[in-house]
């Protein structure tokens, strides 16, 4: 099972791939709040969560 912080670096990886889908970076981002909620990193995941808003505000 790999860690957390290789997980958000694979998120990063996927959100920044110019052939990613919208919907496939929504679902990414998403993923990438909740992972900083296993963290235990309410602030990150809010931010995390926000930006999710702010890139996709009619999903």
């Amino acid at each position: 099972m790999g860690s957390y912080a290789e997980a958000l670096a694979d998120f990063d990886t996927i959100i920044n791939d110019p052939e990613a889908t919208e919907k496939i970076r929504l679902n990414t981002e998403l993923k990438r709040a909740n992972c900083k909620i296993h963290q235990r990193d309410i602030e990150g995941a809010l931010h995390f969560y926000d930006q999710c808003v702010a890139y996709h505000p009619n999903e």
